[in-house]
């Protein structure tokens, strides 16, 4: 790991890198500028990923009591999202008599499949948006009780970051 982040002309990691690779402490954060100087790497790059808190802050709601229990996703529609567990969520409420509507927002190659086969089990508690904006996802967000992150159970997304996850805890 060393070799390749020490020769490399470039190296960007999404909040946390392994800095031990490159001479720093197990755990340190890579936005750590003193790290930074200390192992004069010049070409290592932290992309925070985390939500503008104030952005969501404009709109903070509180629970709808006077409705049905609002679950959101937002995000992408990929094989790597696995969405239709969200369906899977959506039919058992639905089977159960539960009173817990859906909310999906974004799009992806997966987003036909995902909406042909909420219409085929007739979930009337998913409603589709569409893909929107971030001002439109803050505005959803303020609108949902929870947000769910879902993805695929893989060995390679055990380290994943989803930005949208962040946003949920902002709003």
């Amino acid at each position: 790991n060393r070799a390749v982040v020490v020769n490399a002309d470039d190296v960007a990691g999404i909040g946390f890198v392994d800095v031990a690779a490159v001479g720093g402490e197990e755990g340190q954060r890579v936005g750590d500028l003193d790290f930074l100087a200390e192992a004069h790497v010049q070409h290592l790059h932290a992309i925070p990923n985390m939500s503008d808190v104030d952005f969501f802050a404009e709109n903070s709601g509180s629970m709808h009591m006077d409705r049905p229990f609002k679950i959101g996703y937002f995000g992408a529609f990929g094989m790597a999202n696995n969405t239709s567990f969200i369906l899977q969520l959506a039919r058992e409420c639905k089977k159960k008599e539960l009173d817990i509507d859906f909310v999906l927002a974004g799009k992806g190659s997966e987003k036909k499949h995902v909406e042909r086969m909420a219409k085929k089990h007739q979930l009337d508690n998913i409603k589709f948006t569409g893909h929107v904006n971030q001002a439109k996802i803050r505005d959803l967000m303020t609108e949902v009780d929870a947000c769910i992150t879902s993805f695929l159970k893989s060995p390679i997304l055990q380290t994943n970051s989803p930005n949208k996850f962040f946003d949920g805890l902002a709003a």
